[in-house]
């Protein structure tokens, strides 16, 4: 049986419908006996719905023109990429190669490494490149949780 201590999280999932139909079970079991956690629900509930019915804002697409094109954004944007490459590329050149002079690593060894790290660049340049465009965008940057 649940404690209040424990049901936090799992009044939260309740609400939400995303428990197993025992977890379900065992929550109800516990509010039936507990007037505190069934308080505590019934406010969860009432924010849920206060929540839902906040309206979206949305923003105008003059709007996201100016934020694409602020040259402080840009600018900043732009620096970051020149301060990451200043930074990682010589360590990375020197590295790689120091590892391919090395005689007593086959060939076979370097071409997996080599392919190994190109696809990890290449991710990494990936991801990062999608929350960068991502971020400049994102209508929830400002909520703080």
């Amino acid at each position: 049986m649940l404690t209040c201590e424990s049901i936090g999280e799992a009044l939260s999932g309740y609400l939400d419908d995303e428990l197993t139909q025992q977890e379900s079970q065992r929550v109800e079991l516990h509010l039936r006996e507990c007037e505190k956690c069934r308080s505590l629900l019934n406010q969860m509930q009432t924010l849920q719905q206060a929540v839902g019915k906040t309206p979206a804002m949305s923003l105008d697409q003059q709007h996201w023109d100016r934020v694409h094109q602020d040259p402080i954004a840009t600018a900043t944007e732009t620096a970051g990429w020149v301060l990451l490459a200043v930074c990682l590329l010589p360590p990375l050149i020197v590295g790689s190669v120091m590892f391919l002079a090395d005689t007593g690593v086959s060939v076979l060894a370097k071409l997996i490494a080599i392919g190994s790290v190109s696809g990890l660049a290449l991710l990494f340049y990936t991801v990062l490149r999608q929350r960068m465009l991502v971020s400049i965008t994102d209508k929830y940057r400002k909520v703080k949780i």
